[in-house]
Formats: C-alpha cells, sequence, structure tokens
C-alpha cells in the first residue's frame, strides 16, 4: 500500500461526511476491502432507488457486478467455512463458485462423516461427488418425498 493510512481514512470520512457511498465502495475496492465495497454499494444503490433515481441504481448495480464482488464475497466465506470447519457453508460457496473439482474432492475426503451424519442432502452430494447415479436418484427421490409442496422450501441442485 503506497498511500499513507491518514490520506486513506481522510477520504473514507470525507465520503462518509458527505455520504457519498458509491464513491466510497470503488475507493474500497480499490484497496480490495472487498466487504466494505459491497457494503458502500449496495448502501449507495439503496439510496438511489429510495429517491427514485433508476438509471443511477441501476449504473451502480451494473458496476458492483462486473467488479464480481459476489466472487470475492464467496472466496471469503469459503476461506472462513473452511477455516472453522463449516462443512455447509463449505460445500455452499463451492457450489456457488463452481468450483466442481475442488467441491467433489471435499465431499469424498468427507465420506464417513457425511454417511453417519443422516442429512439426505448431503448424502445425495456425495452420490453426485462419487458419480453414483443409482444412489443419487434414489436420494432425490426420498428428498422429493418429504420436501414436496412445502411452502418456502428452496433446493439448488448442484448438476
Amino acid at each position: 500500500n503506497l498511500v499513507p493510512t491518514k490520506i486513506i481514512n481522510k477520504h473514507i470520512a470525507s465520503c462518509k461526511k458527505y455520504k457519498n457511498w458509491t464513491e466510497l465502495a470503488r475507493f474500497y475496492l480499490d484497496l480490495k476491502d472487498y466487504t466494505n465495497a459491497s457494503k458502500y454499494y449496495l448502501k449507495g444503490i439503496m439510496r438511489a432507488l429510495e429517491q427514485n433515481r433508476l438509471f443511477t441504481a441501476a449504473f451502480y448495480l451494473k458496476e458492483a457486478s462486473e467488479a464480481r464482488l459476489d466472487e470475492y464475497l464467496f472466496i471469503m466465506s469459503y476461506q472462513k467455512a473452511r477455516k472453522d470447519g463449516d462443512l455447509h457453508r463449505h460445500i455452499r460457496a463451492l457450489e456457488e463458485l463452481g468450483w466442481k473439482k475442488e467441491l467433489k474432492k471435499l465431499l469424498i475426503s468427507k465420506k464417513d462423516y457425511i454417511n453417519n451424519k443422516g442429512d439426505l442432502f448431503l448424502k445425495k452430494d456425495l452420490a453426485w461427488a462419487m458419480a453414483d447415479t443409482e444412489l443419487y436418484a434414489k436420494l432425490q427421490y426420498e428428498i422429493d418425498k418429504k420436501t414436496s409442496w412445502k411452502p418456502g422450501y428452496i433446493h439448488i441442485d448442484i448438476e
């Protein structure tokens, strides 16, 4: 970081004072602080929507999307889940990132844990990782029997 902390803090304070949230978001993006970049893009977009400035909201939503902040946040979530030993979040982050090779490796490495846990979704994911299509179909059938037509149920397949 070539910019002195004092100057960084002064710019942040100025953006906050004048509620220039999208400028602050861009600044955090330049600093590779993706959490704060996301936070201030959202704050700026919400402000634009509340003021019925639809073009502005759309413009910054597009800019934030092109910055791939979602991907950075999923990567950070993946790293945190891995560190914390949170298998569910670890799996979900890998699914969202589309990192199938890593996902398969993780699921197979947790085979004993998954088989002992009794979670049908995890078992189905493991069957996918092991390319056991017969078991996968059987587990999907069991899941469908238990979850079909329940309000609020959402599941995203990993295929």
